[in-house]
């Protein structure tokens, strides 16, 4: 008798457990579901639950549109617009990616201010407070690399406080060279001992540990940062990985990717600018790399160039970018 009393009472706790527990993940699918389909803006991806979701464009591969950006790309380079491109592109909602020559070596320059937010978000996930400290510039310490071509429009002032926060803003935002120095700076002083940025450059797998003097880098290996922070996979939390995307949505930069697009479309990117190359022909390199935030299919692209003509560079990265739009909106199921 008490046996059969056991069994029963192990019995009924058995059924309200797995009724609580259902009950529970329903609630979670039920909020991860709402946030996917209440036509919020995200900078993430909203369906890390696996949650089924309507098909917006074809999928199908791209072999045509890279033939055609390959034909682009060899006019330009035959009228001396540019001498070299690499393209890499990735449909983020589970879709076929497409590259060329994405292999290829460019000097990053100003991309690498991306890793200094990602290691102050790193390490502000363990100190909340860190974002706040207050830092000064000085000329006399902090050696700032030669003139932008892309001039930033702020740029922060010598003897003034300005808080971490504040110039990762500016950093990211208006890409200014002086933010990025007192910030790397900055980090050397809190770990004399241990390099964090290229500790962050070897966890996002953008540098070879087997060379580290190569200071080069491919669209192929870059683009892959931005698609960790879309699907929250380097940072800790959801809240870190869009702070991140949603400052690099407001760069002020609007010269390549962003003009390839409507101006209706959000675009979280990074573009790097270097000039006065020694000993090559090509003395001027231009990048742009973000995700393009395509309605409710999110695709990722990254163009980086080499050549003698900024502006000339710029415009075949925003005329790589407007043909990549158009396909992707061609494929847009009605």
């Amino acid at each position: 008798m008490g046996n059969s009393r056991n069994r029963i009472i192990i019995t009924i706790s058995l059924v309200i457990g797995f009724a609580i527990g259902a009950i529970t993940w329903s609630f979670f699918l039920a909020r991860a579901k709402t946030s996917c389909s209440d036509g919020e803006f995200s900078y993430v991806n909203c369906e890390l639950a696996d949650l089924p979701e309507k098909q917006v464009i074809k999928k199908h591969d791209y072999i045509v549109l890279k033939s055609k950006i390959d034909e682009f790309v060899k006019l330009k380079t035959q009228a001396g617009d540019i001498s070299a491109v690499s393209v890499y592109f990735r449909d983020l909602q589970n879709g076929p990616t497409m590259g060329i020559r994405e292999d290829a070596k460019f000097i990053p320059a100003s991309l690498l201010k991306l890793p200094v937010l990602l290691t102050y978000l790193r390490l502000s996930e363990e100190n909340p407070q860190l974002l706040n400290t207050k830092l000064v510039y000085h000329t006399d310490k902090h050696i700032v690399e030669g003139a932008q071509w892309i001039t930033p429009p702020e740029s922060i002032k010598e003897q003034m406080p300005y808080s971490i926060d504040d110039l990762l803003k500016r950093m990211i935002t208006y890409s200014d060279n002086a933010s990025a120095e007192v910030l790397k700076s900055y980090l050397e002083s809190l770990y004399p001992k241990q390099n964090v940025l290229y500790q962050t450059l070897l966890d996002l797998g953008i540098v070879n540990p087997q060379n580290v003097g190569d200071e080069t880098i491919s669209v192929k290996s870059y683009a892959s940062i931005f698609r960790t922070l879309y699907n929250v996979s380097f940072l800790n939390t959801t809240q870190a990985s869009t702070q991140a995307l949603s400052l690099l949505a407001s760069t002020t930069f609007n010269q390549g990717i962003k003009a390839g697009v409507p101006a209706e479309i959000v675009v979280a990117h990074k573009y790097g600018e270097r000039s006065g190359i020694p000993n090559s022909k090509d003395h001027n390199q231009l990048h742009d790399c973000g995700i393009v935030y395509y309605p409710q299919n999110p695709y990722l692209i990254c163009i980086m160039t080499r050549g003698n003509n900024f502006q000339k560079l710029a415009q075949t990265i925003q005329d790589i970018s407007r043909m990549i739009y158009e396909e992707v909106d061609s494929r847009r199921i009605q």
